[in-house]
Order: C-alpha cells, then sequence, then structure tokens
C-alpha cells in the first residue's frame, strides 16, 4: 500500500517530502559507499601516492604519472631529486610536469640515449659503482615492482637451505620471506664496506648477473648528485648561494662540479673557522666525495712517501694506490692522506659519468657532433656531460611496459599480503578453527539454555532472564579484565578455549531465542509427548527445524563477532603461532605502507561481506518472522 494517496501526490509539500526523503537516503548511501571506494583506491597504490586517498589513482590512465610513480619505486634515496634534475625534490613533491621536458625531445633522441644508458650498464660500468633499484628496506616504503621477487629465488638457487644461507650471512632468517635487500650497496659505501658485508657480497653478484637482462634494476649514483646534495646541506637555498657567490642560477641542479684546481672554486666563506672549510669545493673534494669517486693521480707519490714518513708508517704495508683499498687499516692513511697532505691537483673524481663520457667517446669514435646529432644535444666539449640519462631510460622503460605496470600495481599490494599472510604464522588456521568452534557453540550453548527457560517454569526464570540482559548493558571492554584473570588462572592462555570459552553464552542470543521459542504452538510439544518423545528429541526435531531463521542470526553474530576479535584475542594469546587473522593483520599494519594496510583491510572485509551476501535471505527471515509470531 502506497504511503501517499494519488490525490496527496499531486501536491508540492508531499512531493518536497518524498523528494527530501530520497536525497537523505542517497546521502546516506554516498556516506557509506565513498569510505569504502577510497579504501579500495588506496589499496593499489604505493609510496608516492598513498597519502592522496584517491577513489581512483591517477596512474591509472596518465601516463606521466606512472613514470613519476616509477622513478620513485626505483630511485627515491638521499640523491632522488638530484638525480631527475632538481635539487630537494622528494617523493611527496614529484610532479608529472617535472617531466615534460622529454616531450620536446625527438622520440629517436630519446631511445637513443635510454638504450646508450642501458648498454654502459651491461657492457662498460665498472661493479663498484653499481647500486641496486627498487631495493628499498622497509615495509613502509613497499612496491611491487621490489627486486626481492627476484632476488630470493637467485639466494635459494646458491644457497639451497635457509640454514646455509644463515650460516654464510651471519644473520638469523626465520623464513625466506623475511629476506629484503638489508645491507643494499649504499652508493656512499666504500668498497672495504661491502668486501665485509656478505649479504652485501651476494647482492653485487646478483646484480652482475642480472645486468645484461635487466639494466634497469640498477642505479647509478654520481658525484655531480653527492655535490648538489652538499650544496643544498650547506646553503640551504639558491638564493643564499647567489648572494655569495654574485650569481643568478634558478636551481642547484644547473651548477656543475668543477675541479677547484681549475678555476671550480666557489667565493670563500670567511664566517667559518677552519680553514678548508672556507674553500667550500675543495672541502667536499677532499671531506665528502664517496670513497669509491676518488682516484688520486700517481704524481702525487712523493707526497704520499713524505706522508708516510710524518706518520711513520712502513711503505711495504702501505704502498702508493690510486683508488681507496679495502684494508681498514691502508684506507684509514689513505683517507688521511687525502684530507691532509695530497696535492690538490692530484685529487681525481672516477665516478660513473667519468666512464659514461669514456664509453660515449667509444660508440661515437670521438665525435662530439655526431654524439650532438644522436642525442639531440648541443654539448660544447666532453666534460659538459655532467649527468646520466636516468629519466630517458625510465620514461623508455614505462612506455615499452605499461599495461604490464599498470597490472603490477593492481595486484602488487594483495599479491603481498597473501603472500605475508601464508608466510607468518598459522593466522589463516587459528581464525578458521576459532570461528567454526565460535559458531557451533553459539548454536549448542544458546538454544539449549534458552529452550530450559521456555519450556520449563522455573521458579526464578525471570530472575535468571533480567541477570543474563544485564550483561548486555555494560560494554564488552568492562568484562576483559576479569575474563582474562580467569582465562589465565584456568591455564588456558594462548589455547583455543581462551578465545572460545568466555564467548560462549550470550545473553541478547538466550533472550531472543526464548522469546521466539515460546512464541512456537504448544500443541506440536503435546503431540510430541503423546507419541512419547523425550524433552531432547522434541529439542533437534520440532524447535530448531523451526527456528532456522533466528539460528541463522545468531551464527552470524557469532561468525561476526569470532573473526573480528582483536583486543580480547590479543590479550590472552601473544604467542606469534596462535594469533588469528585480526591480531596478525594489526601487526602488519604497523609496519607496512598505506597502500598495504588499505589492501589488507580490503582482504579482511571479504569473507564478512561473501557470508553477508549469501544469508541476505535467512538475515531478513530472522528478522521478520519474530514480527509475526
Amino acid at each position: 500500500m502506497s504511503l501517499l494517496a494519488p490525490v496527496g501526490r499531486k501536491s508540492f509539500w508531499p512531493r518536497l517530502f518524498v523528494a527530501t526523503l530520497y536525497f537523505v537516503l542517497i546521502a546516506g548511501a554516498v556516506t557509506m559507499v565513498w569510505p569504502f571506494l577510497l579504501m579500495m583506491g588506496t589499496a593499489i597504490t604505493t609510496h608516492y601516492d598513498g597519502w592522496r586517498y584517491q577513489p581512483m589513482p591517477r596512474y591509472l590512465w596518465d601516463r606521466g604519472d606512472l613514470l613519476c610513480k616509477y622513478v620513485v619505486d626505483k630511485d627515491a634515496d638521499a640523491l632522488f631529486g638530484e638525480r631527475y634534475g632538481r635539487s630537494g625534490l622528494t617523493a611527496f613533491s614529484l610532479r608529472p610536469d617535472h617531466f615534460a621536458w622529454l616531450a620536446d625531445l625527438p622520440a629517436s633522441a630519446r631511445a637513443t640515449r635510454a638504450n646508450d644508458l642501458a648498454d654502459f650498464i651491461r657492457n662498460d660500468c665498472p661493479e663498484r659503482f653499481l647500486y641496486p633499484a627498487f631495493a628499498w628496506q622497509t615495509q613502509k616504503t613497499y612496491s611491487p615492482l621490489w627486486i626481492r621477487e627476484a632476488w630470493i629465488p637467485w639466494l635459494q638457487r646458491k644457497y639451497g637451505t635457509l640454514d646455509r644461507l644463515n650460516r654464510a650471512h651471519g644473520y638469523p632468517y626465520r623464513r625466506w620471506s623475511d629476506l629484503g635487500t638489508r645491507g643494499v650497496l649504499n652508493p656512499l659505501r666504500h668498497a672495504r664496506e661491502r668486501a665485509e658485508d656478505p649479504h652485501a657480497r651476494d647482492l653485487l653478484e646478483f646484480l652482475l648477473a642480472s645486468r645484461r637482462e635487466h639494466p634497469e634494476w640498477i642505479s647509478l649514483p654520481t658525484a655531480h648528485e653527492a655535490f648538489q646534495a652538499y650544496l643544498v646541506g650547506r646553503y640551504g637555498t639558491v638564493a643564499r648561494f647567489n648572494r655569495k657567490n654574485g650569481t643568478r642560477w634558478r636551481d642547484f641542479s644547473e651548477i656543475g662540479f668543477r675541479h677547484p684546481a681549475h678555476g671550480g672554486e666557489f667565493a670563500h666563506d670567511l664566517e667559518e673557522t677552519d680553514p678548508l672549510r672556507r674553500r667550500p669545493v675543495e672541502f667536499f673534494l677532499r671531506r665528502l666525495l664517496p670513497l669509491q669517486f676518488y682516484r688520486v693521480d700517481s704524481s702525487a707519490r712523493p707526497a704520499w712517501e713524505r706522508f708516510l714518513v710524518r706518520r711513520r708508517l712502513s711503505p711495504q704495508e702501505h704502498p702508493f694506490r690510486e683508488f681507496a683499498p679495502e684494508s681498514q687499516e691502508r684506507v684509514v692513511a689513505w683517507v688521511e692522506f687525502l684530507h691532509e697532505a695530497a696535492p690538490l691537483a692530484a685529487i681525481r673524481v672516477d665516478d660513473p659519468v667519468t666512464h659514461w663520457r669514456a664509453f660515449l667517446q667509444r660508440r661515437y669514435g670521438g665525435s662530439l657532433a655526431a654524439l650532438n646529432r644522436a642525442h639531440a644535444a648541443n654539448f660544447s666539449a666532453w666534460d659538459a656531460l655532467a649527468r646520466l640519462p636516468a629519466a630517458e631510460m625510465a620514461a623508455a622503460e614505462v612506455n615499452r611496459s605499461v599495461w604490464r605496470l599498470r597490472a603490477r600495481y593492481l595486484m602488487g599490494n594483495y599479491l603481498e599480503v597473501f603472500a605475508r599472510v601464508g608466510a607468518h604464522g598459522r593466522a589463516l588456521a587459528n581464525t578458521l578453527i576459532y570461528v567454526t568452534l565460535a559458531v557451533a557453540g553459539a548454536l549448542l550453548v544458546n538454544p539449549l539454555a534458552a529452550y530450559a527457560l521456555a519450556r520449563f517454569r522455573l521458579r526464578h526464570a525471570s530472575r535468571v532472564l533480567i541477570f543474563l540482559l544485564a550483561t548486555m548493558a555494560f560494554p564488552a571492554e568492562v568484562a576483559m579484565i576479569p575474563g582474562f584473570l580467569l582465562v589465565r588462572d584456568l591455564g588456558l592462555l594462548n589455547t583455543f578455549g581462551a578465545l572460545v570459552l568466555p564467548g560462549l553464552a550470550s545473553g541478547y542470543s538466550i533472550f531472543l531465542l526464548k522469546g521466539f521459542f515460546e512464541s512456537l504452538p504448544p500443541e506440536l510439544y503435546e503431540a510430541g509427548l503423546l507419541d512419547g518423545a523425550s524433552e531432547t528429541r522434541m529439542f533437534w526435531s520440532i524447535t530448531l527445524p523451526l527456528s532456522k531463521p533466528i539460528l541463522a542470526v545468531i551464527a552470524l553474530g557469532a561468525f561476526s563477532s569470532a573473526y573480528g576479535a582483536f583486543i580480547f584475542a590479543f590479550l590472552t594469546c601473544q604467542d606469534p603461532s596462535m594469533w588469528t587473522l585480526m591480531v596478525f593483520l594489526y601487526q602488519f599494519q604497523q609496519e607496512s605502507s598505506t597502500g598495504l594496510v588499505m589492501a589488507s583491510l580490503v582482504v579482511a572485509a571479504v569473507p564478512t561481506l561473501t557470508v553477508f551476501i549469501l544469508c541476505q535471505r535467512v538475515i531478513l527471515r530472522g528478522i521478520a518472522i519474530p514480527s509475526f509470531k
């Protein structure tokens, strides 16, 4: 029957009322659906865009945003901004328009630059410069493009068992999935430190084995990037640098490194008390350049011999070396020589860019004009090549694999959640056992108690019912501490008994079932008694079959309560082997990125959503039938 009469429907106020009612209902539906859409959208993001909370991330349709996401996942380290052309650039400030200059390059020039850099990495780059890309070390910065997916199988092939790996690395990994790129080949670490770290040695061996097929897995920090980072740290802003030096640079990235012996020194900083710190470029060259980027010319040999005499060191134990030695004792003396006694003109920079220039000279026959034509550049000298075409190579990789990258980003967080849940502990099995026991217990204990109160006219039945209903007046947290103490005194901590027994009986369920049982026709039980049926037989054959809708509601409530239990399950079962899924996901979320957290919430919501969809009719019958009885 319609709420409004046909005549009333033609009036303005009833129509306004109906329109307002529909508007309120639609607004309520949106407020329920919108957070879920945000959760779904954020579940397919990474460190680059997880903080935006969008229902549909931009990388799904914007190739420029996909490029930004790719380079952040690949190279977002301490030198990230300098590598991509703007000092101070971070993963949160990067935007697609930062790479707009790539569109101005001819497609052939972009491809040539990218191919040249890939060939350089494959064939010519010295191994001491290799640094792994896609190798962030924590779950907070997880990316589906991590090289860990190839790194772990490589270790499994090399070592066979986890025990052999632990003995070789001296680290107590409990499972293969715990492996990351711990101790990665940091660009500021010296070869000596790598040689002493078996994990780093294996990672370098992995990169050497993979670089021909996957040059994109390798990143190449340069002295130019380290110099830009030094300028940012020393001057803060380019405006302050310009005031001190009388220049008009727009960004630190425009300031190239020039050797101070060849006119590359800046204005002296007279505010510094240390004479060396007054000379900014020389200070960087002697003190702050990463050790693997140093080469000392043989012209410094006499100065080295005089240095050994002053330090009373043996020339046999400390021979002259152009590159930093790997022995700790020798490298200490070598570094002191750089700081104090090495002639400035003899200190050379030997970084990937140095070898990149030599590679291009060989490839283009020493012709700078041929290089400029191929790269669409206008270099006036070979020394003008100050950076590697990392952006061009990243753009080529994205254009070559657009749909594959989008698919990996779409599924990566979910696959990582499933992998972590499956590999760590027995969370799924514990949850399944707990839910099964909770539902079975609720369907056994509550109907028996309600049947006794409904069928037998007990003297104090009303008082018992009031006592049961009184438990609904207090939140569950009030009974949590007494429940924990009781479980502890019974010796049930870290058992399924601690999870199931405290919630076995429910005052609300008993009250609901008692009312439903009393509404059943008494003639059914009288007929059963005439046929000689016992109370147990009548309970199983008459009462329970007629109570299926109500039992379904109780079973659903028990399932939801057990599946979503967290605080009490965390208190009573602190052993990781007894964690339920909710407890495990809480621990997982403490060390995971925003995208992984949202993906885990979506995964956790699937069972409850599935049960609700499959049981809608039963739930509605459980709500409607008692009102008609």
